[in-house]
């Protein structure tokens, strides 16, 4: 009983961290993006080269990236929630025939 509500308390906890998380990434993304924009303005403006641009753009890939991975953490936090108050579910299992 006692490890039931430790694993409820855990997976909130989780939640909270991984939602707080999710939203200092999406700023990291928004400042990533706006500096891949601007390094392109740069380039055609001629004030700055083709590495400045490449490294923005995979600082701006490399954000993306953790925006996905902080996303999957989140709903991953909420199915331990879920689980932790007894849900569960059973696979559907297709039929052959069904696939197509």
């Amino acid at each position: 009983m006692v490890s039931a509500f430790a694993d409820v308390d855990n997976a909130l906890i989780a939640i909270r961290q991984t939602t707080e998380k999710l939203r200092l990434q999406r700023e990291v993304l928004s400042a990533s993006r706006r500096a891949f924009e601007l390094s392109e303005q740069q380039l055609r403006a001629g004030t700055a080269d083709i590495v400045t641009v490449l490294n923005t753009q995979l600082t701006l890939f490399q954000a993306e990236d953790a925006l996905s991975q902080a996303q999957l953490a989140r709903l991953l936090a909420i199915v331990s929630l879920y689980q932790a108050l007894g849900g569960g579910w059973e696979p559907r299992m297709e039929r052959a025939g069904n696939a197509l």
